[in-house]
């Protein structure tokens, strides 16, 4: 009985301390953290995101998503990027390895989308593909969001690129968002018709990136810099906020990673013969939360 008031009063404290804030971590490096494009005599040279190991962390919290999409803006605007994921200490110019709990809670999602097709068959009824085509295919048309164009956005062509960012209901763990993510590639036709093979042939190449929810991972927020080109989204903002019917999203639990698995052992053989390559089985082991393919190719 102690046990349980001590609870109830732990509970009501914290309601006492106001709106639930998200915290986040963004990262400054010694250069601007984007990429450079030029065009010169007709060529087009892209000179990739730095590699840097040497970072400064700064730690924020957003309440909501406008907050959030201040954040991002601002941040942007610094060359900075956002950490998708919480860090143990704070960083001062030094590396960032080990620095985050890879299995941890989080409660944002990161869409990742690099490159989807310019149309989108909805009906018999091909479409230019928009992020509201895309969510709607992805049974999240409901649910507010920020969007943040790429760097590459309408650089080379006019295929999507950009990240989505939703608030989830109830924070998820890393791994088990990663598997959400392998789901929606196989259950959706528009992203599973746009699954390819790696260049080893012995894996998929996920159009809706399933490393993005990594508390690891990088996620690239700055403007590209631009030489002698015109900006493709001059007048447009980079990052944007789109309010919905629901501020919050809600993952149902009808996947698991099993299934995920068969789904993708049966693509991959798909993919494999569409490009002339003979079947194989991959023995694979699982040491922590990481799946190693034994003796590839």
């Amino acid at each position: 009985r102690l046990f349980t008031g001590k609870l109830a009063l732990r509970a009501r404290s914290s309601i006492s301390l106001g709106p639930y804030e998200m915290q986040l971590t963004f990262l400054e490096a010694s250069v601007p953290l984007t990429k450079t494009f030029v065009q010169k005599a007709g060529a087009l040279t892209k000179t990739p995101y730095p590699f840097t190991f040497e970072f400064t962390s700064h730690v924020k919290t957003a309440a909501n998503l406008p907050q959030l999409q201040a954040l991002l803006t601002s941040h942007a605007a610094l060359g900075h990027c956002l950490l998708k994921g919480s860090i143990k200490k704070p960083l001062v110019k030094e590396s960032r390895a080990g620095s985050t709990d890879t299995s941890a809670a989080t409660d944002l999602v990161v869409l990742d989308l690099d490159g989807l097709p310019e149309t989108i068959d909805i009906g018999g009824v091909s479409s230019t593909t928009t992020i509201d085509l895309f969510l709607a295919a992805l049974g999240l048309a409901d649910v507010s969001y920020i969007v943040q164009w790429s760097a590459s956005m309408g650089i080379a062509n006019q295929k999507l690129r950009a990240h989505v960012f939703m608030m989830l209901a109830t924070p998820m763990a890393a791994p088990l968002l990663k598997q959400w993510l392998i789901h929606l590639n196989h259950a959706t036709p528009l992203l599973r018709g746009a699954m390819t093979l790696t260049k080893t042939g012995n894996s998929i190449c996920w159009p809706l990136d399933v490393s993005a929810c990594q508390n690891d991972k990088l996620i690239y927020i700055a403007p590209p810099v631009l030489k002698g080109i015109k900006d493709p989204l001059a007048g447009t903002p980079r990052i944007t906020y789109v309010k919905r019917k629901t501020d919050k999203l809600v993952i149902a639990s009808t996947f698991s990673g099993e299934k995920n698995r068969a789904l993708t052992d049966v693509r991959l053989a798909e993919l494999r013969a569409q490009d002339g390559l003979p079947p194989r089985k991959f023995k694979c082991s699982v040491p922590a939360t990481t799946e190693i393919v034994m003796k590839p190719d």
